[in-house]
């Protein structure tokens, strides 16, 4: 009986095993057994199914996990199933099977290249705040401490998994004042610093993210629109675009730093968004990939 491939999971991420830090993993499921070759080509790793069907939709599925960027399914001139997993940077891949119904193939991408980028890179996380000042709140109720908190846990949890550095301004419902965070963070001397917030609009509220930087340093601008770009990418809310402000954090902070509003609490969308733990992992993933894009950029302005 021929095999039929039925599914495709991607987004996900495997053990360290082998690697030097967890890989991407794709998962095939199919209804039987499945015979494979795999080929390298630099940026692209493609996988031939001889003697199998497809029993899903052909096309392009957008992973962008900071290595992968698209897992396309097609077919080769004979007819026969083949994926190809496109990446940003050269990466090799393992394969392997798991018997049962459906049948797995497991396909872990090596984000070995990853830590070079995060080689010796350090970065303060800034979580927005309620504590004594309390912050923002959604019509049903939602302060705004408990999504940007668990956003950040999520984000350092993918930072350190490349073996990057990361500290909080804080990591519970209190109030850091202003000159604090920079203080800590002129005697960290990090990478970059990241504020993570939600964003109010009382009035005819609107669903969206937008990001803030400090216009007197290029490198903000540059962060700022590479964080922009890869929060797009990730999650489905409008993007609201980057925006110069002259405020007193971001003025005084030392090093490259943005302020991501990751969505407007007062909007009903994305409230309901807010309160989703797989939307807040979208959003550290994006942020992630950000922070990626701006390393791997190299720029030197």
């Amino acid at each position: 009986m021929l095999p039929y491939l039925t599914n495709i999971r991607t987004g996900l991420y495997g053990p360290p095993g082998s690697f030097a830090c967890p890989p991407s993993r794709i998962i095939l499921e199919a209804t039987a057994p499945l015979n494979w070759n795999i080929e390298q080509k630099k940026e692209k790793t493609i996988l031939s199914l001889p003697g199998a069907k497809l029993n899903m939709p052909p096309g392009i599925i957008n992973v962008f996990d900071g290595l992968i960027t698209t897992v396309s399914v097609t077919t080769d001139g004979a007819g026969r199933p083949q994926i190809i997993i496109t990446t940003l940077d050269e990466s090799t891949s393992t394969v392997a099977e798991i018997a049962g119904l459906p049948h797995r193939l497991v396909i872990d991408q090596d984000r070995y290249p990853l830590l070079g980028y995060y080689h010796n890179q350090h970065v303060v996380l800034d979580p927005s705040w309620d504590g004594e000042k309390k912050g923002a709140v959604s019509p049903t109720g939602l302060p705004e401490h408990i999504p940007t908190l668990d956003i950040a846990r999520r984000l350092a949890q993918l930072l350190t998994s490349v073996k990057a550095r990361v500290n909080f301004t804080r990591l519970d419902n209190y109030y850091v004042p202003v000159t604090d965070r920079i203080q800590l963070c002129r005697e960290l001397k990090p990478t970059l610093f990241l504020s993570i917030a939600t964003w109010v609009k009382k009035r005819k509220p609107q669903s969206g993210f937008r990001i803030r930087y400090y216009l007197g340093n290029q490198r903000n601008e540059f962060l700022a629109g590479c964080l922009e770009q890869e929060m797009h990418r990730k999650i489905s809310i409008p993007s609201h675009g980057i925006r110069p402000v002259n405020m007193t954090l971001l003025r005084e902070l030392p090093v490259p730093a943005a302020l991501v509003e990751t969505a407007c609490i007062s909007h009903r969308l994305d409230e309901g968004l807010l309160r989703d733990v797989d939307f807040r992992q979208l959003v550290a993933q994006g942020l992630f990939n950000g922070i990626s894009q701006y390393l791997r950029s190299k720029v030197n302005i």
